[in-house]
C-alpha cells in the first residue's frame, strides 16, 4: 500500500530531525572553540571575550527566526565533513575542518578545506547553502565580488591545523560556495542515517560540488584579471590547478550512473547557481 504524501513528509522530517542531532554532535566535536587557550594567547582575553559575546548575541537574534533551511545546511555540512574523510569526496589529499562559530557567523565560512601539496598545505574556505532560491546565493557572490574588488579574499580568525603546527588567522583564502537543494540533502540524510556508505561514496553530489567549485574559481579568476587584481589572480590560479587534479582523479574512479548525472543536471538550484557563477564577470 502506498504511503500518503503526509506520511512521506513526516518520515523525511523525522530523518532530518535525527540526522540534525547527529550532525550537531559531530560538528561540535571538531569545531574550534574561540575560548581555547591557544587562541587566547594570540588574541588576548578581551578580544576573544568580545567575539564570544558577539556569537551569543547573534545566536539569540536568530533563535526566533531560524532559517527553515538551517537544519538541512548543518546536516549537509556534517555529511560533507564525514564523507571527505571516509569516501574521499574531494580526493585523497584534502581534509576538512568545521570553522568556529565566530567565523561561521562573522566571516561566512562554514568549513576549511586543508589541501596537501608538495612540502606544505594550503587552505580554502567553503560556505554551504541549502536553498530553493537564488537570493541568498546572490548575496554570497556579491560578498566575493566586494572582496576581490578590495584585493582580498576570505579570512578565518580561529583556525588550528590538524597537526597543530599552525594556530591563528588564515588570510586570502578562496571563498567557495556549495549550493544544494533540500531534496538532495534529504536523500543524503537517509543514506547517512541508515549506514548506506557505498551509496554515499558514489553519490553524484560530489561531482556537483566539484563542478561548482571549479566554475567559481575560473570565473573569480577572470573577474580578478578584468579589474587588475594580479595577486588574487595568482592565488586563484593555484587553487584552480589543485581542484582540477581532484576532478581528474574523481573522473577516473567515478561510479556515477547516467541517471544520477541527469538528476544532478535537472536540479533547479544547481542550474540557477551555475548560471549565476557563469555570469559573475558580466
Amino acid at each position: 500500500m502506498k504511503r500518503s504524501f503526509r506520511e512521506s513528509r513526516e518520515s523525511r522530517e523525522s530523518i532530518i530531525g535525527r540526522a540534525h542531532k547527529k550532525a550537531v554532535e559531530k560538528l561540535s566535536e571538531f569545531r574550534p572553540k574561540e575560548g581555547d587557550d591557544d587562541f587566547v594567547d594570540i588574541y588576548g582575553e578581551e578580544n576573544v571575550a568580545n567575539d564570544v559575546a558577539y556569537v551569543q548575541r547573534m545566536e539569540e537574534t536568530f533563535s526566533g527566526e531560524r532559517d527553515r533551511f538551517q537544519q538541512h545546511a548543518e546536516v549537509f555540512e556534517a555529511i560533507f565533513f564525514d564523507q571527505v574523510e571516509l569516501a574521499e569526496w574531494l580526493g585523497p589529499n584534502i581534509t576538512t575542518t568545521p570553522t568556529a562559530k565566530y567565523d561561521d557567523i562573522a566571516n561566512g565560512v562554514d568549513c576549511i578545506a586543508d589541501i596537501q601539496q608538495g612540502l606544505g598545505n594550503v587552505h580554502a574556505g567553503i560556505a554551504f547553502d541549502v536553498t530553493e532560491g537564488v537570493t541568498n546565493l546572490e548575496k554570497k557572490l556579491s560578498r566575493v565580488r566586494k572582496e576581490i574588488n578590495e584585493g582580498n579574499l576570505a579570512q578565518v580568525k580561529y583556525f588550528q591545523s590538524e597537526d597543530g603546527s599552525f594556530v591563528g588567522t588564515l588570510k586570502n583564502i578562496p571563498r567557495l560556495i556549495v549550493a544544494i537543494d533540500r531534496k538532495i540533502v534529504d536523500d543524503l540524510a537517509e543514506k547517512w542515517m541508515n549506514g548506506k556508505n557505498n551509496e554515499l561514496a558514489n553519490h553524484f553530489v560530489q561531482r556537483m560540488i566539484l563542478d561548482q567549485i571549479l566554475t567559481q574559481l575560473d570565473q573569480f579568476q577572470l573577474y580578478a584579471e578584468q579589474i587588475g587584481q594580479e595577486k588574487i589572480v595568482r592565488i586563484l590560479e593555484k587553487y584552480k590547478m589543485l581542484f582540477k587534479q581532484v576532478q581528474l582523479q574523481k573522473n577516473q574512479q567515478a561510479n556515477i550512473s547516467s541517471i544520477d548525472v541527469d538528476t544532478m543536471l535537472k536540479s533547479e538550484v544547481y542550474q540557477e547557481f551555475m548560471y549565476l557563477i557563469k555570469h559573475f564577470v558580466e
